[in-house]
C-alpha cells in the first residue's frame, strides 16, 4: 500500500478501537489524536513497514531505517504529520497550504531577524506591534 494509504488506514483502525468517530474528509485527525493514539499509529504503521506492507523506495538510506528501530519511528512519525496535513482525507477536507514560500522569502525571513533582535533589546511595545504588523502584513501578500 501507498504510504498516504497505510497512515489512513492505521488511523482509522486506531480511533474505531478508542470509540472515535472519523469521517474521512470531515473529521480533522490533528483535532482527535491524542499522544496515546498517536503511538499507536505510529506502532500500527511500524508494524506495516516491517512487514513490507507499506511502499518503500529500494535506497540506502530507507534500508537503514528498516534496520534501525529508532530511525524508522522517527521516520514515521514525520509521515504521520505530513499526511495529516497533506490529505484531505485526514485533515477534514481542507486544502493545505505550503510554507514554503514562507520560509524562502528573503524580506520575511529580515522581518523575523530583526523581530528577535528588537525582543533582545526591550524595543517598546507600539514598534513591536509594527515589526509584527509588517509581518502579517508579508504573509498575507504571499499567501495569494
Amino acid at each position: 500500500m501507498k504510504q498516504s494509504q497505510a497512515v489512513l488506514q492505521a488511523t482509522q483502525e486506531v480511533l474505531k478501537q478508542r470509540g472515535v468517530d472519523f469521517a474521512p474528509t470531515v473529521t480533522d485527525a490533528r483535532l482527535v489524536v491524542d499522544s496515546d493514539s498517536r503511538k499507536s499509529i505510529v506502532d500500527l504503521i511500524v508494524s506495516y513497514f516491517e512487514a513490507g506492507q507499506v511502499e518503500f523506495k529500494d535506497t540506502p538510506s530507507n534500508n537503514a531505517k528498516l534496520k534501525d528501530a529508532k530511525l524508522l519511528r522517527n521516520y514515521v512519525n514525520g509521515l504521520i504529520t505530513n499526511w495529516f496535513n497533506k490529505s484531505k482525507d485526514l485533515n477534514g477536507g481542507t486544502t493545505h497550504k505550503s510554507s514554503t514560500k514562507k520560509k524562502s522569502d528573503a524580506q520575511l525571513k529580515e522581518l523575523h531577524i530583526l523581530k528577535k533582535e528588537a525582543q533582545g533589546h526591550s524595543i517598546d511595545p507600539e514598534n513591536l506591534a509594527l515589526i509584527e504588523q509588517a509581518i502579517a502584513e508579508r504573509e498575507a501578500e504571499l499567501a495569494m
